[in-house]
């Protein structure tokens, strides 16, 4: 009887669509397809109190190589890892490994924040200890 009756059915509804509009991230419901597709670019970490060198991550089949430039543009430091995508019904994750030396830490499981065919922001806390890590970029090619 409640499950036929209008009030039940609007308000199951209108429910479903809070939680839909709720969940983080543009990668909602996307296929992995989806999102490689959006992810395999190059994009520029830009400049903060945190990052004073010019950073580019890129994305390209299961790698990511990120490369740094000194203040003339130069490059500077070259590492190349991996990833892989823990897709979820209302989080999106990328596993990275591979990386060792300085850039260690950021062999983890990044949460996609944002992901457009502009902007791509991840974050992750590796060790519960240090606090949240942003990284907001935006393409280049």
């Amino acid at each position: 009887m409640l499950l036929k009756s209008p009030f039940f059915k609007t308000s199951l509804t209108l429910i479903i669509l809070f939680l839909l509009s709720s969940c983080q991230g543009d990668t909602f419901l996307k296929s992995e397809k989806k999102i490689a597709k959006l992810l395999e670019h190059k994009w520029d970490l830009g400049l903060s109190a945190s990052n004073q060198q010019r950073e580019e991550w890129t994305f390209t089949g299961d790698k990511i190589i990120i490369i740094n430039f000194d203040n003339a543009g130069n490059i500077a430091l070259t590492d190349t890892g991996s990833y892989s995508f823990d897709l979820g019904f209302s989080k999106d994750r990328m596993r990275v490994s591979g990386f060792e030396g300085s850039r260690i830490t950021f062999n983890s499981t990044w949460q996609f924040i944002e992901l457009t065919d502009k902007f791509l922001t991840i974050a992750h806390n590796s060790d519960n200890k240090s606090g949240l890590v942003l990284k907001e970029f935006r393409r280049l090619d």
